[in-house]
């Protein structure tokens, strides 16, 4: 027998004996007995957090057959426990809906788009309030939205999955103005379905703020047509005013000047999204192992993206052993090394060589074994 079941019999003997027939709350009065019960014997909240949520719930003797009704229908569907838990305490309301009429009907509708059972689940939890939004009048036209404009249903969950706020927001107000200012501007029509699926939140943003952000965009001299253009705005939507102007200082600390930062920034605008503490361990063992000028990164500033540990300093080892067997020269273009896919690179620096040195290969999985301990 079901747990949530077996607990339900228990919470209706106690509903039957123990408090009279009409019980109510509101938000002036403390919340009622009978509904934290519930809550913890039945949902299985923890005691601390169920009082808060029997808090937004206004119920009567009646309303609990319809609750357990809807905890029967999100069993059934394939809602794990925990998830069910979680549904309640960030949607207590949940409970007041009718299963039959509200809720299977969406998730009907969410099985209709191609959805998976633990997709279904995924997407309710991670935005439960869109049962409470309207089949017909929200969540179809929503749907209808997403797939026009990012081809398929495929798409669409990748969509949802990295930005459950896309069912929170009226696309017609948001996402269809920012995309065809986005096409009006000249940015390729496929990097726009790109920044929806991996950066939501930047074209999820109100109209006018939006327009801001591309007309500074294009105040940094990026060309819209460049394939930077939608990184720039990206990097500059997660920076604030603050955090900008402290990372150019620290690049300028690099020895840069601020023409450089910008250039760069066109250049490969993530790097600025880097932490201090990761650029300054990259200059270090640039400046200080590599003997290179700092400067030197402002033409390789993906170098900034990669890691220390687990590839610069493996790769670099490499590069050592082969310049000390003079089988290979260094020049200051040996930084492109770093930025070669790792096939790439093991098959110009490694593979390559392991005739002449056995332990190359061997050499080169240990470092990169130590860096990912690290």
């Amino acid at each position: 027998m079901h747990r949530f079941y077996c607990k339900r019999l228990w919470s209706s003997h106690l509903l039957q004996h123990s408090f009279p027939k009409f019980l109510a709350t509101s938000s002036s009065k403390p919340p009622s007995p009978l509904i934290i019960r519930y809550l913890i014997n039945v949902c299985e909240l923890p005691p601390k957090t169920a009082p808060a949520v029997a808090q937004k719930l206004h119920l009567q003797r009646a309303d609990m057959k319809q609750f357990d009704a809807v905890l029967d229908l999100l069993s059934s569907v394939g809602f794990s426990k925990d998830q069910i838990k979680t549904l309640i305490t960030r949607q207590p309301k949940l409970l007041l809906m009718r299963a039959e009429t509200n809720i299977k009907p969406k998730v009907q509708f969410l099985r209709e788009m191609g959805y998976s059972t633990s997709d279904i689940s995924d997407i309710i939890v991670s935005c439960p309030s869109i049962m409470s939004r309207s089949l017909d009048n929200y969540l179809m036209p929503l749907f209808e939205v997403l797939k026009e404009f990012l081809g398929n249903n495929a798409e669409v969950k990748l969509a949802i999955r990295r930005g459950g706020r896309f069912l929170q927001y009226d696309l017609k107000q948001t996402l269809l103005p920012n995309a065809a200012l986005l096409l009006d501007e000249g940015i390729p029509t496929k990097c726009v379905p790109k920044l929806v699926v991996n950066y939501p939140k930047v074209i999820l943003q109100k109209h006018s703020d939006f327009v801001k952000l591309v007309q500074w965009g294009k105040g940094m001299g990026i060309p819209p047509l460049s394939s930077t253009f939608t990184l720039a705005i990206v990097a500059k939507f997660v920076t604030s005013n603050e955090t900008w102007n402290r990372k150019v200082k620290m690049f300028m600390c690099l020895g840069w000047s601020e023409e450089e930062v910008m250039t760069t920034f066109r250049k490969a605008p993530f790097f600025f999204l880097r932490s201090e503490e990761k650029v300054s361990k990259v200059a270090e063992f640039v400046v200080n192992k590599m003997k290179l000028d700092s400067k030197e990164l402002c033409k390789y500033p993906v170098l900034f993206m990669y890691g220390l540990e687990k590839r610069i300093i493996p790769r670099f080892t490499i590069i050592e052993v082969l310049k000390s067997k003079e089988l290979i020269t260094r020049d200051k273009k040996f930084l492109s090394a770093f930025c070669l896919p790792e096939k790439n690179f093991l098959d110009r620096f490694v593979t390559k060589y392991v005739d002449r040195i056995p332990d190359l290969m061997e050499l080169y999985q240990q470092q990169v074994s130590l860096g990912s301990k690290s």
